[in-house]
């Protein structure tokens, strides 16, 4: 496993000193990225061969909410590679070795420029060192929301803080605006103990999106939607404080 240590500043949080939802999520990107750049197989070598590997969907299972002015390490390991996907573990602990944070993520390896699937080659897999040499995927869990009863349904403005090196909505966003959606009643008498999100469409600069808020078994959904075209999905299971 790979990890860093990340401190946790005061402004990294909410009113109750966890750790907000969208940094955790720049927690996983920065890990991510500077462990592909220690198999020499970061950004810049995709790029040269006008590739990317794009957020198909995260599952994290929350034990305990990082907190305020403590230290976080964050961990993760490229599991496997199957056909033009990619799987990653993440956790996150602390300084006493308690696994705070747990999950993992799916990637699929696109042409930038053809917006195609591409299958990696024998060459990129090898540098990946860590991953398991057999061709298997992680197994992530179905989505049991049950019925869902509609809450609410909020507006988000796409602006430049937003958009990444690829030229769109960087991934960690897409749970940010969910998180910010959520009624704050919600986040004043419930913690969140698990986040999923599931990527379908890229979203882009001055764009407004539709954040349609969803209440569902263990928690809410948040549909992220551009002219009636869901481009993503967000599931926060949540139990009462």
């Amino acid at each position: 496993m790979y990890e860093r240590k990340y401190y946790i500043e005061n402004f990294y949080c909410d009113q109750a000193g966890k750790l907000k939802v969208p940094y955790m999520m720049h927690f996983f990107n920065d890990i991510m990225e500077r462990n592909a750049n220690s198999y020499n197989a970061g950004a810049t070598y995709h790029l040269a061969k006008n590739l990317a590997w794009v957020l198909v969907e995260y599952q994290l299972d929350i034990y305990e909410w990082p907190k305020q002015e403590g230290f976080a390490i964050v961990g993760t390991i490229p599991y496997s590679f199957k056909r033009m996907f990619g799987y990653r573990k993440y956790r996150i602990k602390d300084q006493n070795d308690h696994i705070l944070v747990a999950g993992q993520g799916k990637f699929a390896l696109i042409n930038i420029e053809t917006k195609t699937f591409v299958r990696p080659d024998k060459e990129m897999l090898k540098r990946f060192t860590d991953a398991k040499e057999d061709q298997v995927a992680l197994k992530f869990q179905a989505w049991e929301v049950g019925e869902k009863t509609f809450i609410d349904s909020k507006k988000t403005f796409v602006s430049h803080d937003h958009i990444d090196i690829n030229g769109h909505v960087n991934n960690a966003f897409f749970p940010a605006f969910a998180y910010q959606a959520l009624p704050s009643q919600i986040l004043k008498n419930q913690t969140i103990t698990q986040v999923n999100v599931k990527y379908k469409k890229e979203a882009f600069l001055n764009e407004v999106l539709a954040l349609n808020i969803f209440e569902v078994n263990q928690g809410y959904q948040i549909d992220i939607v551009r002219n009636d075209e869901i481009l993503g999905n967000v599931l926060f299971k949540t139990k009462t404080l």
